[in-house]
């Protein structure tokens, strides 16, 4: 390995670690020999079997942001090449971007440049990202994984695509698929940001649930517990009962991790699952619950809950209860005081299965009547047996199409399946695809599908269960070792008294806020340079808020939706945007934010008024 190459492959490890994993064996057999560089380090060029596909004399396209145009906050470019088009934006009025992504379709001609130019400068500037050689089927889970940085989600209503004059055209119908996902990708990005609601309703369960935190164990006391056993994770989609016997062959060579739904058909089965999960912040997964306790009151199964589900359903299982924090803000707070594990999920109870058995340390994890589709004989959603008994009803494609409809599950789709050519899905469940796609690149076990049925989910093997198991051995008895680990660390918790003192603050300085901007709105006598000025130094006034780590984790991530869009309004501001624009965006900002944290405020006042009385 050359030096030019080892100092610009350092450098690219270290901004994108997870590529050294991903390329340690690649290096090595990659063949580059179809590349040649003519000229010298002042203007190269960079040739692919004779044909020349990238050079400094190339003319790109670079215009300045127009009225027409929206801010070219995040650059999305197409191919690196030899990084020209980098090196003319970096010249250009373009310059002023805050984020670019540099999608590079060539594994190969990325390695050729490597050897060949040093490009450190461009790998050493923090704006700048790059996605090498990902397929289409990755690109989706890459770009979640670079919009879930707030600063980033912010501003990605106000991007631009830059064309590359021949790389473009080579890989035409790559980037047409690619920035599909990306536009997917945001889509998935506002579904996960919620709303002031949504947000407001999980957090006043958690206040309501603190006294249940405070008697029940953590998930932290189960941390790699499982390593080397494999996990099996149960949904409950219509080819469940397909796979009923295969599960119960394998209930003790495997830790069993089940969806809510799914509880009460495993148990009917004879199956008991190790851990049953549940996330949801209302009341649907109280029947689940209802009904296996009701039947099965010696059930071992125990429950791992987020504290946002109500204290109602936890009270109606009537097993062994864990607790687990989601990764919001303010359950780190939580977890400083409160120490119980901290595990991320995705949408669905079986994304939050997934991530269970990572940090249990689980060697595998096996996905079964993991459907995310109707089944495409007679349409129905759920596997026989379900609480909910309309679920598995058999249906027609008519009353599949009102359904989809009355109940705003997007459109109804049709998809590659795992056992059939097409299955019929909606919009909800094509999103839960993607981001399993996305989770099963932070896994550090491989995932396999091996639902009996059901749509394909890109990225992800699948398998019949049977034989990825073929070779699988007897676990012990794992609710004895999950027993033995039910210490509850107690101490006070006081936290809530320093964040309600805050937020009191925070209400205090927007009202200030709100008072300027009412000012700044009646105010005729200043000259518009001086408004435009101190609506600027508005501003900067949240921007320093937005440095402020308590304010991101009780009011941005609470915000949800409409803080999201707040910023990205800011961000899609033009440079002709006029006073009244920049003014009333500040003002939704402002407002958005105040409503969040009086409504934490009021929750946290309100939960200690009621320890007091009692």
């Amino acid at each position: 390995m050359s030096s030019l190459f080892k100092e610009n492959l350092d450098a690219f490890y270290k901004r994108f670690p997870e590529y050294q994993e991903k390329w340690k064996n690649r290096l090595e057999p990659v063949s580059v020999s179809g590349f040649k560089l003519r000229g010298d380090s002042d203007s190269y060029s960079l040739l692919e079997n004779g044909k020349l596909i990238d050079s400094d004399s190339l003319s790109f396209s670079c215009p300045e942001p127009s009225n027409k145009d929206l801010p070219a906050r995040i650059l999305l470019l197409e191919s690196f090449g030899l990084g020209s088009l980098v090196r003319k934006i970096l010249e250009s009025p373009l310059k002023t971007f805050e984020n670019m992504l540099i999608v590079e379709p060539s594994f190969e001609q990325f390695i050729f440049v490597l050897q060949n130019v040093s490009i450190v400068k461009f790998l050493e500037d923090e704006r700048i990202h790059f996605v090498v050689g990902a397929t289409t089927d990755e690109a989706f889970a890459i770009f979640m994984q670079y919009l879930r940085v707030p600063e980033v989600a912010f501003r990605m209503d106000a991007f631009r695509v830059m064309h590359h004059p021949v790389l473009t055209n080579k890989h035409l119908d790559y980037f047409n698929v690619v920035w599909d996902e990306w536009t997917a990708a945001r889509k998935q990005i506002r579904r996960h940001f919620g709303s002031i609601s949504d947000s407001m309703t999980g957090f006043n369960f958690v206040i309501e649930n603190i006294p249940w935190i405070k008697k029940t164990p953590g998930v932290l006391n189960l941390k790699d517990l499982f390593k080397g056993i494999p996990a099996i994770i149960i949904s409950t989609g219509p080819s469940l009962n397909k796979s009923i016997e295969d599960i119960k062959a394998l209930k003790n060579k495997a830790l069993l991790l089940a969806a809510d739904a799914s509880l009460s058909i495993l148990l009917d089965h004879g199956i008991e699952p190790h851990f049953v999960l549940t996330l949801e912040r209302d009341l649907w997964s109280m029947k689940f619950f209802v009904k296996s306790s009701r039947e099965h009151p010696k059930m071992q199964t125990n429950l791992i809950a987020y504290p946002l589900v109500p204290n109602e359903s936890l009270r109606e299982f009537k097993g062994t209860q864990w607790v687990a924090y989601r990764d919001f803000g303010y359950f780190f707070f939580f977890e400083h005081s409160l120490p119980r594990g901290i595990i991320s999920s995705s949408t669905s109870v079986a994304h939050f299965c997934l991530r269970m058995a990572d940090y249990f340390g689980c060697s595998s994890a096996s996905l079964v009547g993991q459907d995310l589709a109707f089944d495409p004989d007679d349409f129905h959603s759920h596997a026989d047996g379900v609480a909910y008994e309309n679920w598995s009803q058999k249906s027609s494609m008519e009353a599949l199409l009102k359904r989809i409809e009355t109940e705003g599950l997007g459109k109804l789709l049709w998809v590659e399946g795992n056992m059939r050519a097409q299955v019929p899905t909606h919009s909800v469940y094509f999103s839960f695809m993607k981001e399993f796609s996305w989770e099963a690149t932070r896994m550090s076990a491989p995932i396999f599908n091996c639902t009996e049925g059901g749509a394909k989910i890109p990225g992800i093997k699948w398998a019949p269960l049977k034989d990825l198991s073929a070779d699988w051995k007897e676990v012990g008895d794992l609710f004895k070792l999950i027993s033995e680990r039910r210490d509850v660390e107690k101490r006070p918790f006081e936290d809530l008294i320093s964040i309600q003192q805050f937020l009191s603050e925070i209400v205090d300085r927007f009202k200030t806020i709100l008072s300027l901007t009412e000012n700044l709105e009646n105010e005729n006598q200043l000259a518009l340079e001086k408004r435009q000025e101190m609506v600027l130094s508005l501003r900067l006034a949240q921007t320093e808020l937005l440095k402020d780590p308590r304010f991101v984790c009780f009011v941005v991530q609470n915000g949800g939706l409409e803080f999201l869009d707040a910023e990205n309004e800011w961000a899609c501001l033009k440079e002709s945007s006029s006073f009244s624009e920049r003014l009333s965006v500040l003002r939704r900002w402002t407002e958005v934010s105040m409503q969040v944290a009086f409504q934490m405020q009021e929750s946290l006042t309100h939960a200690a008024s009621e320890k007091k009385n009692s």
